[in-house]
């Protein structure tokens, strides 16, 4: 094994911004171990400090606050953090979703390896992310992927545990969660939408359920403080169905357009079928929020074709989304929406 900290201890020294304590002689020349189903939240809070630990020039770290049960939620800044147009990008809202979690960790190290060698049309990463960077969120659901992955053993109370045991009495599988901890579904918890939708649970469960009011959890109060900091632009990543969702109902036709070429630019890499919102009722999703919020453009990306997405596909989504952040950063910086 290549880990050289306990994860108890990564974690207190991520939580304190101290992520820049690995000796070179430490740090793998692949980082991201794309080789396993299981892509833990320890993982990739021990892959977040090496990969900063590695590209310090190039890589900050911050964080979106904590989860219900206290885990630190990390955010990955790549490149410039002075940068006058910034990217949100977040992923593994759903518990069950945490391929996604493997994949944007992959490109980002893949974007920090050929940072000054990689370009687009002409112009390199390093300068178009001096004026585009990415925030990048990679697990905004860590108690929920606990579950997801490790069953019982994932969950930190008793209660919670109690709580796990009626659901999969009454036929609901573990692997198969969407939710947090709390049984909320965290991308029908935010303020725009909230409560509406066709598939609505009155309570509890591992999929569907809003919360008691919007924003009324941990993460997504988090979420929806962050997305605060005057972001140009915002990518979701989901699975399943290698569909991009773009252009919610509650958009101005401005951002409906923006919204439609963020979504046919990703889609130009991954060739993905994109589809529209427009008239789809809003249901309190990230991406309604922050659209209606903001004003500004929102796509969201379904990897794969069935979640838990399996790693025998791993290669070929990394494949086919790894040079789009590339291009979005390309098309900001030439005004191009």
């Amino acid at each position: 094994m290549r880990r050289y900290l306990t994860i108890p201890a990564l974690i207190i020294l991520l939580a304190l911004s101290d992520v820049r304590y690995a000796s070179a002689t430490d740090i793998p020349a692949d980082v991201v171990a794309a080789d396993h189903q299981i892509y833990s939240y320890g993982e990739m809070i021990e892959d977040i400090s090496l990969l900063a630990a590695k590209y310090p020039g190039i890589i900050t770290v911050s964080s979106m606050g904590t989860s219900s049960y206290g885990r630190n939620i990390p955010v990955v800044i790549i490149g410039n953090t002075n940068a006058t147009k910034k990217v949100l990008v977040q992923s593994t809202i759903h518990a069950r979703e945490y391929m996604c979690t493997l994949v944007v960790m992959e490109i980002i190290e893949y974007i920090c390896d050929s940072y000054y060698s990689n370009e687009v049309n002409g112009i390199k990463y390093s300068d178009l992310l001096n004026n585009v960077c990415f925030h990048v969120i990679p697990m905004v659901n860590p108690d929920g992927v606990e579950i997801a992955q490790r069953g019982y053993d994932g969950a930190a109370t008793e209660a919670t545990r109690m709580w796990l045991q009626s659901q999969v009495a009454s036929g609901a599988k573990m692997s198969r969660i969407k939710s947090n901890a709390n049984g909320v579904d965290l991308n029908r918890n935010f303020s725009i939408g909230f409560g509406n939708g066709k598939k609505i649970s009155a309570a509890p469960c591992f999929e569907f359920y809003p919360g008691g009011s919007s924003m009324d959890q941990a993460e997504t109060h988090g979420l929806a403080q962050y997305s605060s900091k005057g972001f140009y632009a915002f990518v979701n990543y989901h699975s399943s169905g290698q569909i991009i969702y773009y252009g919610a109902g509650i958009n101005t036709p401005e951002n409906a357009e923006r919204s439609k070429a963020l979504a046919n630019l990703l889609a130009g890499y991954n060739n993905y079928k994109t589809v529209s919102e427009s008239q789809t009722a809003v249901y309190g999703s990230f991406g309604d929020y922050v659209q209606k919020t903001y004003d500004r453009p929102s796509a969201t990306l379904e990897i794969g074709t069935v979640t838990p997405t399996p790693m025998s596909q791993f290669k070929k989504i990394f494949n086919a989304n790894k040079d789009s952040w590339g291009g979005v950063a390309y098309a900001i910086f030439m005004g191009q929406f």
